[in-house]
């Protein structure tokens, strides 16, 4: 469902805080102890969003007014931000009050997410984020529609890219598919959470708007970092990092994220993540909660890993 206006919604949480850093010691758990493989994720809380069914697509709620207005950053007066003058000018075609995808260039950096449609002036448009601020003249070459059949496509465990209703922006997985679809996912706290889905859509096939790719930060350095394409214009790939700053980089320099799409098992071997390192070959130890978490062991360390966190090597099948 799209819950655009639940922002006093509460969701079930599962009890494993997964950080996306360099990972967290082995067996720390957010309130409860390490789970066992066979065990269901233990749920606290309740989910209070209205229930939908899966077989319609529905409607956004009715527009609210935007209690604030947050300036938009401009390639001219914002260093850092010099590659939205390499951006072609593009049409909006997004009607007021329709759901879209943005990135919202800022002075701190770039504010990815599902946004509402207040105004249309050309090439621009203003938007309205989930907490009802307003930011105008935001580019088209920023803008794409929010499909609201995507979710009817979804099946269980596949794995998403995921807008929750805080504002947040992640990858997550299908956990339930009837009556109401339901996504697992890492918020921005690093709280693992599961609740009845906002706006999920299918990773895309290639490299394109809303893929998680991998990609080098540096010529000079073999290390792989990750971060979520927002444009694609020629054989430049336009890239929000971790940081949620921006890196433009050649299309052959760019692939699409290997996330794991199975349950691992101990012995696997995997490539984890941290925003300090990149990705570093690692050897699952075990799984903690199925599917999402799983104990994987860095350079003679320990550690738990969110499994958006991991990607699968070469020598494995996805």
């Amino acid at each position: 469902m799209l819950a655009w206006a639940a922002l006093a919604s509460s969701a079930p949480v599962l009890a494993l805080a997964c950080g996306s850093g360099a990972g967290l010691p082995s067996g720390k758990m957010a309130g409860a102890a390490s789970a066992s493989a066979s065990v269901a994720p233990v749920v606290v809380g309740s989910d209070s969003s209205a229930s939908s069914s899966s077989s319609s697509s529905p409607a956004p709620p009715p527009l609210l007014a935007a209690t604030a207005v947050a300036p938009v950053a401009t390639g001219d007066a914002t260093p850092g931000l010099h590659w939205l003058k390499s951006l072609a000018p593009r049409a909006v075609t997004a009607k007021v009050d329709e759901l879209v995808w943005a990135t919202v260039p800022t002075e701190a950096g770039v504010r990815l997410g599902v946004y509402r449609v207040l105004s249309v002036n050309g090439t621009t448009a203003s938007l309205l984020d989930v907490v009802r601020v307003r930011y105008d003249a935001v580019p088209g070459a920023l803008i794409q529609p929010v499909a609201l059949d995507a979710p009817l496509k979804l099946k269980l465990d596949d794995v998403v890219t995921y807008a929750d209703w805080r504002g947040f922006v992640g990858i997550g997985l299908v956990v339930r598919v009837t009556p109401t679809l339901r996504i697992a996912f890492r918020d921005a706290s690093s709280v693992v959470r599961e609740e009845t889905a906002n706006v999920a859509v299918p990773r895309p096939a290639g490299v394109e708007p809303l893929a998680w790719v991998t990609f080098p930060k540096r010529a000079d350095s073999p290390a792989l970092y990750k971060g979520i394409v927002f444009a694609v214009q020629g054989n430049d790939v336009f890239v929000r990092d971790d940081a949620l700053q921006v890196v433009v980089l050649d299309k052959a320099k760019v692939e699409p994220l290997a996330v794991p799409t199975r349950r691992l098992k101990k012995g696997d071997a995997v490539l984890a993540y941290s925003s300090s390192a990149g990705f570093e070959p690692g050897v699952v130890d075990k799984e903690l909660v199925a599917r999402l978490a799983y104990a994987v062991t860095v350079d003679g360390q320990p550690r738990t890993y969110f499994f958006s966190d991991l990607a699968v090597s070469p020598t494995i099948s996805r």
